[in-house]
């Protein structure tokens, strides 16, 4: 035993342990039951309302659910009826006929909330589910699956089995495999299958998996053996391929997936694979590969592989596509443009300007190394006529080569700028350099075998004083060596004479020209600008007045730029002020340390942190824009504080310290388990206005015939614990203390215990791997704000309580789990300095890459799905 502990420390720990210690969904099931039966049996005789009466399950517990409502049930039976609502879904959903256990039906019909104190709570945790969940899976993942076969047996070596609760029984080539259907092949058998996508599986020798579809994708599910997957081109969805300890996406691609009882093995003929790992996802390519389980050594992919009846065509594969690989590997991106000859061509009045490199030649190149590849090699001229992009989309080789060719006129970059005309309307202009002759031929070609939207080219002065503001469509200039286009005549026009007569000043000496060389002085890739100041000055009065009493109208520039960083991707936003900045953007302190994040475990779902200046002087401001807009505002609030016995700047605001964490850190469902930490710089006097305020929540609550809440405390681990408790409902039961100059509230003790654990082991988000990865490389050591978010993490639990409710087939569920195990953690992070904010990420444009975009963009379905016990169809959950 380890001496430098003392025995209560270690008697603490090992408490902590068997109370974390995570039981078997079937033990507590059969543990509850048991103790159900019992209690109500001994407990029934002493009532006369439920004599004989025992609780077996949900049906019994609905029953019940009326006389619990209305305090009429024993004692015992109240526990148990309680304790049982705050883990079934199901009875949640029910009870919600009569408006209580949670208030996720819909609202529509009832009255309209009276304003009270508890709505503080009600709006924390809502909050934090809407931060944490965002919303759940497109509409397309829970419609019907197309009917009919789900895969064909191809042909086969030895036997094939179809495998059923009533037996098993042969199959043989040609014959239909129907949803959920499970194949296996014995010892020393193989089988080729096609899916109904095209897609083609390899089984190798005892090996074992069934076939599921919904309307867009297709997922195998792997039970055990070996198989290779040739997965077909598709303009929707995807193939998955689901081995229990890892999850696999593909489209279009050659790859294998080896489950075994030491784990899973995925490896890379061609093509990208991502697999998703808990909450790790690894994106594989030709030749990588990649096991569940550390004691699993790699192997060659052609050691994998080498049971394939193909093997010798998935080799030479694997070799062209390392051999391509490494060729596209040397085309270069477009470098850093660090000055622009098309600035100087903007008007005067630009609000708005941004620029993006040539891609042109890049995509040339590449388009080259590949075509050159398939002509040299046999197999990779196979792969690409009856999978690639050859077959699947004959246009693609034809959309490369016509965007080659113009972009090959096109100088290093395309603008786009913005001014203001005399209207205060803005008009629009693309334009580029023209770095060949021949532009305006090449135009008329394309307009004239391919069609497309009308455009009118402008080559002369006469076609330009013809040239009308929207009339047509989009016109295209030509002049000397700028091409633009806009549906704006007098942009073009005024264009035209900044080429053939540049004047000085102009654009080019305003403070905005300046910002905008600036970002280029330091390296562009993709450049947005905007003049927030000027485009201020132009809004309507209303929106005028809003900026005003925020502050806000000190906004100067918007600058927005990504670009690539010795091969890293960099997105940063920068907003600068007229002087010091003021308002609500001042609030946001200069960079420090965030002791509130320690209470925040690394498997959380939501985590947003910020630092700020002064409390005291963010209720100043409320209270100065409040005054702004109600003159009588100041009265009434001291007649307020006068009612509630206490002053909001020297009870509340003076109490406080500048960080503060907010958190969805736990189960999501059926209960949120959302948790905030707030720096404290006098807890004793935070606590008694929290007593204070109390009476005067009860108060509000009788007036609007509610019962209010109950503050009682407990002691826990030597510590004090307050629990507020709603008098109205019962699963309502936040809980809050004081730990090392921090106020910790959480959703329930339990999740209040496990923060103050994760503080005291230092096994918080901020130490995970998951959070350190995401970290810029810069000279900064701290943030004033980040938000982190890894939607992962609710895929299990979303996915089970909608089973469990009957909501949701298994095909939904599965659809559910795929979406959301496909996202990534995501950090955004912002500096806060004395004129300017600067907010970045790396990865996507501020974390929203392909993936997470998708992810977040199809959450906001689940939500609507209607579960049991709702009234009148209702969606369930808003």
């Amino acid at each position: 035993m380890d001496n430098r502990f003392s025995a209560k420390e270690l008697l603490d720990d090992a408490i902590a342990a068997v109370r974390d210690q995570e039981i078997d969904r079937a033990t507590i099931d059969g543990a509850s039951s048991r103790a159900w039966d019992r209690i109500s049996s001994e407990l029934a005789p002493h009532s006369d309302s439920n004599r004989d009466f025992k609780i077996r399950g949900c049906s019994d517990i609905q029953a019940l659910l009326e006389r619990y409502k209305a305090g009429r049930l024993s004692d015992g039976h109240a526990l148990i009826v309680q304790d049982h609502l705050r883990e079934c879904m199901a009875c949640q959903t029910h009870s919600s006929h009569a408006g209580s256990v949670l208030a996720w039906r819909d609202s529509a019909a009832a009255q309209k909330p009276t304003a009270n104190h508890l709505r503080r709570y009600a709006a924390a945790a809502a909050l934090l589910v809407s931060a944490g969940i965002g919303s759940f899976v497109y509409r397309d993942y829970f419609l019907s699956a197309p009917a009919g076969s789900r895969a064909t047996v191809q042909s086969m070596d030895g036997s094939l089995y179809l495998i059923a609760s009533s037996g098993q029984r042969p199959l043989s080539a040609g014959q239909e495999i129907g949803e959920n259907q499970w194949i296996r092949t014995p010892r020393g058998s193989h089988a080729m299958i096609q899916l109904r996508d095209g897609s083609v599986v390899e089984m190798r020798e005892r090996s074992e998996f069934a076939v599921t579809m919904n309307r867009t994708d297709t997922t195998v599910h792997l039970e055990r053996g070996a198989v290779i997957v040739q997965a077909a081109h598709r303009r929707t969805g995807h193939l998955y391929v689901d081995a229990s300890d890892c999850f696999v996406s593909v489209t279009g691609t050659v790859f294998a997936v080896d489950r075994g009882t030491k784990g899973s093995r995925v490896s890379v003929v061609e093509g990208e694979v991502k697999v998703q790992r808990g909450a790790a996802q690894d994106v594989l390519h030709s030749g990588d590969q990649i096991a569940t389980n550390p004691a699993m050594a790699p192997i060659a992919v052609k050691d994998e592989i080498a049971w394939s009846r193909n093997l010798d065509r998935h080799l030479a594969l694997l070799k062209e596509f390392s051999v391509l690989k490494q060729n596209l590997s040397s085309v270069r991106l477009p470098g850093l443009r660090y000055e622009s000859r098309l600035l100087a061509l903007v008007p005067h009045n630009t609000v708005l300007f941004a620029s993006i490199p040539n891609y042109g030649q890049v995509l040339s190149e590449a388009n080259q190394m590949l075509q050159d590849r398939i002509q040299q090699s046999p197999v990779l001229r196979d792969w690409w006529q009856n999978n690639g992009g050859a077959k699947a989309n004959p246009s693609v080789n034809d959309i490369i080569e016509r965007v080659r060719l113009f972009s090959s006129y096109l100088g290093g970059e395309i603008v786009l700028s913005a001014s203001l005309n005399t209207n205060n309307r803005m008009g629009f202009v693309v334009m580029a350099e023209i770095q060949k002759p021949g532009l305006r031929e090449f135009v008329e070609a394309e307009m004239k075998s391919h069609g497309g939207p009308p455009l009118r080219i402008l080559t002369s002065a006469a076609d330009l004083a013809g040239a009308q503001n929207g009339a047509g469509g989009t016109q295209i200039l030509i002049d000397g060596n700028i091409i633009a286009l806009s549906v704006d005549a007098d942009s073009l026009r005024s264009l035209s004479a900044r080429v053939h007569d540049p004047q000085p000043g102009g654009f080019s000496g305003t403070p905005y020209r300046q910002r905008i060389s600036d970002a280029y002085r330091e390296g562009a890739g993709l450049l947005f600008t905007a003049d927030l100041q000027r485009i201020a000055s132009v809004a309507p009065s209303g929106p005028r007045e809003v900026l005003n009493r925020t502050g806000a109208n000190s906004l100067k520039y918007l600058v927005f730029e990504q670009k690539e960083i010795v091969g890293k991707t960099e997105n940063r936003a920068v907003v600068s002020f007229n002087g010091l900045r003021q308002g609500i953007a001042s609030w946001l302190a200069a960079p420090a340390p965030m002791g509130s994040l320690t209470f925040v475990s690394s498997e959380a779902t939501v985590a947003a942190s910020f630092v700020i200046k002064n409390p005291s002087q963010v209720l100043d401001d409320l209270i100065a824009m409040a005054s702004a807009k109600d003159p009588n505002f100041t009265q009434e609030f001291a007649a307020l504080e006068g009612k509630l016995g206490i002053h909001f700047r020297e009870d509340l605001a003076n109490t406080l310290g500048s960080d503060a964490t907010i958190a969805l850190d736990g189960p999501a469902l059926p209960s949120p388990s959302w948790k905030v930490s707030v720096e404290v710089n006098d807890p004793a006097r935070l606590q008694q206005t929290i007593e204070r305020l109390i009476p005067e929540v009860n108060s509000q609550a009788q007036q609007h015939g509610k019962k209010g809440v109950e503050l009682s405390t407990i002691q826990s681990n030597g510590r004090t614990v307050y629990v507020l408790k709603s008098l109205d409902n019962p699963l309502l039961e936040p809980a809050y203390t004081f730990l090392d100059g921090y106020l910790i509230i959480a959703s329930g003790t339990p999740v209040l215990n496990r923060a103050i654990r994760t503080h005291d082991n230092g096994n918080s988000l901020n130490r995970s791997n998951r959070f350190t990865s995401l970290l810029p490389t810069d000279g900064q050591t701290n943030f004033s704000a980040l938000v982190y978010y890894n939607l992962g993490n609710l895929a299990g639990t979303v996915a089970d309580v909608l089973d469990a409710a009957k909501a949701v087939t298994s095909e939904q569920k599965q659809a559910i789990k795929d979406l959301a195990n496909s996202s990534k953690p995501t950090l955004i992070y912002a500096y806060g300095q004395q004129d300017q904010i600067q907010i970045a990420t790396t990865g996507g444009v501020f974390g929203m890459g392909l993936e997470t975009a998708l992810t977040a963009g199809g959450l906001n379905r689940i939500f609507q799905i209607q579960l049991p016990g709702t009234r009148n169809g209702k969606a369930s959950y808003k």
